[in-house]
Parts: C-alpha cells; structure tokens; sequence
C-alpha cells in the first residue's frame, strides 16, 4: 500500500480541521452541513470533507470585485 509524504494534505478533513482550512468554527462548519451548503462525506457517524469540496465552498461564497474605469 502507498504511503502518502509526511507533508502531504491529509485525504479527508475532520470538521474541525475543514474549519481551520476556512477560517470558520467547527460549529459553522456543522451548520452548514446541517443546512446543506457544503459536500460532505458521512464514514459511519463521522463527517469528512475533501479538500476539493472545501474549495469549491470557498469559490461559491467569493464575492468577485467590480472593477470600475475612473
């Protein structure tokens, strides 16, 4: 089996980790999955996340600047 590299980012993020990622809480990490506003993967009783889920969070959520001729 392959082993990943010690400084490699990790397959999957615990709700808190995806929180640190986002800059958010782990409680508005939950209220998000709770109000199905972010892809998650349930494993048993535990939420995932993968990182590609977590940019495309990010990507819907920016708010992109008007860029004006003064």
């Amino acid at each position: 089996m392959a082993q990943l590299p010690l400084n490699a980012n990790p397959p999957v993020y615990t709700p808190a980790t995806a929180a640190e990622y986002l800059g958010m809480t782990e409680r508005q990490v939950r209220d998000a999955v709770r109000k199905n506003r972010i892809t998650y993967v349930r494993l048993g009783q535990y939420l995932r996340f993968r990182i590609t889920d977590l940019n495309e969070y990010l990507d819907a959520n920016t708010v992109r600047a008007v860029l004006t001729d003064d």
